[in-house]
C-alpha cells in the first residue's frame, strides 16, 4: 500500500519545485515501506534524518525563490517552514536519543506534513501560472 503517492494535481508547473516536492513524496514513502518491512530503528532513523536535511534544502530552495519572486506571504511562509523545521528536529532530537521511534505515529506526522505542504501551495500556482521558468 502507497501512502505517500504522488499525484499531478500536486504539479506547480516549475519542475525545480516539482522535483524537490517529488522527492520528498519518495522519501516518505521509502521510509514508509522501510517500517512495514521491519527495517531496524538504526535504519528508519538514518532514513529519517535523511528526509529531514532534504525537507531544509527544499524550504530553502523554496524560500529563495519567494523573494526573488516577491511572494507576497513570504514572511508567513517562512515561519510556517520554521515551525516545522523545528518539529522535525525535535523529534529527530529524540529518534537519535532513543526517546522515540520511526512508527506509524512518525509517518502520520509526515503525512499530514506534506500533505498541508503540498496541497497548500495554490497560491504558488496562481503565481507560476503561464509564467516561464527562465523568467523568474
Amino acid at each position: 500500500m502507497e501512502l505517500f503517492t504522488w499525484d499531478n494535481k500536486y504539479s506547480l508547473g516549475r519542475s525545480d519545485l516539482d522535483s524537490e516536492h517529488q522527492a520528498l513524496f519518495r522519501m516518505a514513502e521509502h521510509l514508509y515501506n522501510a517500517i512495514g518491512q521491519g527495517t531496524s530503528q538504526d535504519e528508519l532513523i538514518a532514513l529519517f534524518a535523511r528526509l529531514t536535511a532534504y525537507a531544509r534544502f527544499h524550504f530553502e530552495n523554496e524560500e529563495a525563490l519567494m523573494r526573488k519572486t516577491g511572494f507576497p506571504d513570504y514572511e508567513q511562509y517562512r515561519r510556517e517552514h520554521a515551525a516545522v523545521t523545528a518539529k522535525i528536529a525535535l523529534l529527530d532530537g529524540e529518534l537519535q536519543a532513543g526517546v522515540a521511534r520511526v512508527d506509524t505515529a512518525t509517518m502520520e506526522f509526515l503525512q499530514n506534513w506534506l500533505q498541508d505542504h503540498v496541497c497548500g501551495t495554490d497560491i504558488w500556482r496562481s503565481i507560476f501560472k503561464g509564467r516561464k521558468e527562465e523568467a523568474l
